[in-house]
């Protein structure tokens, strides 16, 4: 696996409740399956270590407004 550091960044209406009904809910199975390591709040969303399959799952499952920005 190649493990990447992400971020997602919140926005748009009402990120709070979209985070709750989207991300979050895959963060829970990611940290069940033991896929993601260094998990961060920051002011603007989230930090984390994961495999490319993850990232692109997230990425795929963003809700309107969310970015998710790979480094």
């Amino acid at each position: 696996w190649v493990y990447n550091d992400i971020e997602i960044q919140a926005g748009g209406k009402n990120p709070r409740f979209m985070f709750d009904k989207y991300i979050s809910p895959i963060l829970n199975d990611m940290n069940k399956r033991n896929v993601m390591n260094n998990f961060q709040v920051l002011p603007t969303g989230v930090r984390l270590t994961t495999n490319s399959h993850w990232a692109k799952f997230l990425k795929d499952s963003l809700p309107s407004g969310f970015q998710l920005i790979q480094s």
